[in-house]
């Protein structure tokens, strides 16, 4: 068997990190499904924000997570509402909006949003995503404010962000961030069933400088090494080298994939 350069081993390496991310959030995801009685797992599948289909991972595609109407809680805690045969949440009085964490992996890019809902009401349903910076006073930016038209029925919408945006959740106190999706639901002709978030797992952007006297910025592989040595899987000889085309033994292959999906003990 030929031997492997340390940079095609971190080509591996990032693919393996990239997927295992993807799995983590395909085991996580859950949504209900109209018709189809309770709440179901929903693994998290590969298709373009405009058309829903399947696709095959990578490329142009991007994946989605489904956030089920569970994880959305009433802004007031006065609020009182009521779960539809159908797994549907309705108010039972008076409209409120209600909320739900949006967490994605630091560094995704967010590119939309589905909705699915039931609308017989003249007032329409209004969809928003917040991004909050700061802790005691913190700054709020509206990366999506839509809202249903007409009465529908049972339906859904989806909404597009552009640009993009890129999930920073901060490093320091001034810029600690905070995603939130909002859903204002106008009465009891109204309801809410989940949310479908569309995303994109990227390689983060290259610094300005480079870690590795021989990896300069100018390097084909400069973004990917650093990303790597940002991760903690490869962190290079010590004396300011990392050998991008210096073989990898069977060892140093076994402490890069473990570093790169994370490996523990099963028990």
């Amino acid at each position: 068997m030929s031997k492997s350069s340390r940079t095609g081993f971190m080509v591996l390496a990032i693919f393996c990190l990239i997927m295992v991310q993807t799995l983590s959030w395909a085991a996580s995801s859950q949504d209900a499904v109209a018709g189809q009685g309770p709440m179901v797992a929903q693994e998290k599948t590969t298709g373009q924000p405009d058309d829903g289909n399947d696709r095959s991972w990578g490329g142009q595609n991007a994946l989605y997570v489904n956030i089920p109407q569970q994880a959305f809680v009433p802004l007031d805690s006065a609020t009182t509402y009521e779960w539809a045969s159908n797994n549907y949440v309705y108010p039972t009085a008076s409209g409120t909006w209600f909320g739900a964490p949006l967490t994605l992996p630091a560094g995704a890019s967010l590119h939309g949003v589905r909705f699915f809902y039931y609308d017989n009401s003249s007032s329409d349903i209004r969809f928003l995503i917040e991004k909050y910076t700061g802790v005691e006073t913190p700054a709020t930016a509206h990366l999506l404010d839509g809202y249903s038209s007409g009465t529908p029925g049972y339906t859904s919408k989806l909404f597009t962000l552009d640009p993009y945006e890129t999930i920073f959740y901060g490093s320091s106190t001034p810029d600690v961030a905070s995603y939130v999706i909002w859903v204002s639901l106008p009465n009891s002709s109204t309801m809410f069933r989940s949310a479908r978030i569309f995303y994109k797992l990227e390689i983060p952007a290259a610094p300005s400088t480079a870690t590795f006297t021989d990896v300069p910025t100018t390097s084909p592989y400069f973004q990917y090494v650093e990303a790597i040595r940002d991760a903690g899987i490869a962190n290079g000889y010590g004396d300011g080298r990392y050998g991008p085309d210096d073989y990898v033994t069977r060892g140093q292959m076994a402490i890069f994939i473990s570093r790169a999906v994370g490996m523990g003990r099963g028990y």
